[in-house]
């Protein structure tokens, strides 16, 4: 359908749904995260998950979380976080402690690179 979908209850997802629109289309051949340079963050944050978290949430549904397409709309989050103070995201504290996020522990910052090299913020 190539549009973002948000329940206005809670608007503060939007940037994470709109990370999934971008990763839809904003590759040429095939979604942004499913390219070369986006795999080595993928591995990170799936290792993460198995071997950090496995008493956690995200481990229970590893299945969904460690998915390329989430853990892109998930690191595009955190980009904007970084670069913004915005209610279409969520608060920092959340960032800092919710476990689908620590679980770029060790891929953070390239994936802020990745980040930059394909949003120029």
């Amino acid at each position: 359908m190539n549009c973002v979908s948000v329940d206005f209850r809670s608007v503060s997802s939007f940037i994470h749904e709109y990370g999934h629109y971008l990763d839809y289309n904003l590759g040429k051949e095939k979604n942004l995260s499913l390219m070369d340079d986006f795999l080595p963050i993928i591995r990170v944050y799936r290792s993460n998950v198995y071997d950090k978290y496995k008493d956690s949430y995200v481990y229970k549904k590893a299945g969904y979380y460690c998915t390329p397409t989430e853990v892109f709309a998930r690191g595009f989050e955190l980009y904007i976080s970084s670069k913004v103070s915005s209610s279409l995201i969520k608060d920092a504290m959340t960032y800092g402690k919710q476990e689908e996020y620590l679980c770029f522990d060790g891929c953070k910052e390239e994936m802020l690179a990745y980040m930059d090299k394909i949003f120029k913020l």
